[in-house]
């Protein structure tokens, strides 16, 4: 005796259905999903001495996502000029004392003095002090001291950043909202 094994036509296609839906998934065919990675938190230094001098900022390892924001945070004391005016200064800088290009030109000008500054970018930069400070953009994101761009050779201390962010989830697996 012979058995014919028959296989519903409904299984096939079933079959067929996921292993289509599985592989639009794999090729990136299908929505992307609104899921975000998960939260990220990094501490950085912001070196007084350095972080802005001829205008240069100091970057930070933390590129900011297109609608993406970051959250920014600081502690720490720093001080310029020595011969100028011996105390020191948190994040938010000199309460008392501006920075202007009278002497030379400011990493931002008409803000405090050793203020810690923040930009994604090619943003403008922006006073972030002690924060919390929500920033976006699009691109690396940088600190600097506000000094006069020529006058960090002096400066002393610098400012623990942290930076709290959640980057954008592109891998496949990415589910929820």
């Amino acid at each position: 005796m012979t058995s014919v094994i028959r296989t519903s036509s409904r299984v096939r296609l079933g079959s067929v259905v996921a292993a289509a839906a599985v592989a639009a998934g794999a090729l990136g065919l299908v929505a992307p999903a609104t899921a975000s990675a998960a939260t990220v938190t990094k501490t950085v230094f912001v070196d007084a001495k350095t972080a802005g001098a001829d205008g240069v900022f100091a970057a930070s390892g933390v590129d900011v996502a297109a609608g993406s924001t970051v959250s920014v945070t600081a502690t720490g004391q720093a001080s310029f000029d020595p011969g100028y005016r011996s105390d020191t200064a948190g994040p938010d800088g000199f309460s008392d004392l501006n920075c202007t290009d009278s002497v030379a030109p400011c990493v931002l000008n008409g803000q405090p003095f050793i203020a810690l500054i923040g930009k994604v970018g090619t943003g403008d930069p922006v006073v972030v002090g002690a924060g919390p400070k929500i920033l976006a953009g699009s691109g690396p994101l940088s600190f600097a001291v506000n000094d006069n761009i020529d006058g960090f050779a002096n400066n002393t201390g610098g400012f623990e950043v942290t930076i709290t962010y959640t980057p954008p989830c592109t891998g496949l697996f990415c589910f929820g909202s």
